[in-house]
């Protein structure tokens, strides 16, 4: 038979190789957590795009639970999973992990409304007079924060007009066929 001090030592080292064993497997499955092999098809998945300036991909559909990465505006990543106001999400470098909702957007909308923007920008603005007290809304449509007014009489330049009929109203057009304003529509009339 073997000594107590020979069993003693045999079982600290079996115990400290067990310890070294344990720590190596989680720091494994710690630096794999999240990571996906990418995918080869990306045309197949649905690609949703960043929209704030930065979000952080979680472990978990919580705000409480560990960010797996942070992502940047106009990041494309993948949708993998839906469940309402989390999305789970794979990135371009293969890592995965829930967003909330509201900070993605389509990546096909995001293009569509960047070339609108590029559109409108190129589009020469129109001087123009309030001739009724106006809401001034943080957006375009009545959906947005209203931040100010227009009182009457107000000078404005108008960038943008909608082409659309919106209750039995067409925007109405100047002679070279650009919109125009008038006090018709309640924007204004044009400026001398």
């Amino acid at each position: 038979m073997t000594s107590a001090l020979v069993r003693h030592r045999r079982g600290t080292f079996v115990i400290i190789l067990l310890g070294l064993i344990f720590l190596m497997l989680l720091g494994a499955l710690i630096f794999t957590t999240g990571r996906r092999p990418a995918r080869d098809t990306m045309a197949s998945a649905e690609s949703l795009s960043v929209l704030s300036l930065r979000i952080r991909l979680r472990t978990e559909p919580n705000a409480g639970a560990a960010v797996v990465a942070t992502e940047t505006e106009a990041t494309r990543l993948l949708l993998l999973e839906d469940r309402g106001a989390w999305i789970r999400v794979q990135d371009p470098e293969g890592l995965s992990g829930w967003a909330e909702r509201n900070s993605l957007e389509r990546t096909s909308e995001r293009t569509r409304r960047l070339a609108r923007y590029q559109a409108i920008k190129k589009l020469p603005s129109l001087a123009a007079v309030v001739t009724q007290r106006t809401p001034l809304y943080a957006g375009p449509g009545i959906f947005y924060p209203i931040i100010g007014e227009l009182l009457s009489d107000t000078q404005v330049r108008v960038y943008r007009c909608d082409r659309r009929v919106i209750g039995g109203h067409a925007p109405a057009r100047g002679p070279d066929g650009n919109c125009a304003a008038d006090g018709s529509h309640g924007i204004g009339r044009a400026a001398n």
